[in-house]
């Protein structure tokens, strides 16, 4: 049986990650997000790796606008 790896047992103290997140949510005709919960399932992950105190941390998605709105999310909650 192949081993599985989980984030938490994971220390990425001094470590340079590249996170690719899937954020394909709905959006209204202004480009709004109408349904935040990938966005908010995410930020736990996001949390833990700036928690460990990593190098730099480097968030891949296909739609910059969602980026912003994350970033937002980490630093003031």
């Amino acid at each position: 049986m192949k081993n599985k790896y989980f984030i938490e047992n994971y220390n990425f103290k001094n470590k340079r990650v590249l996170l690719r997140v899937d954020w394909n949510v709905p959006t209204t005709k202004n480009y709004e997000i109408s349904d935040k919960t990938r966005i908010i399932e995410s930020l736990p992950t996001i949390k833990k790796i700036l928690n460990d105190g990593p190098l730099n941390l480097t968030i891949v998605s296909m739609y910059p606008l969602y980026l912003k709105f994350v970033v937002e999310m980490v630093l003031f909650v």
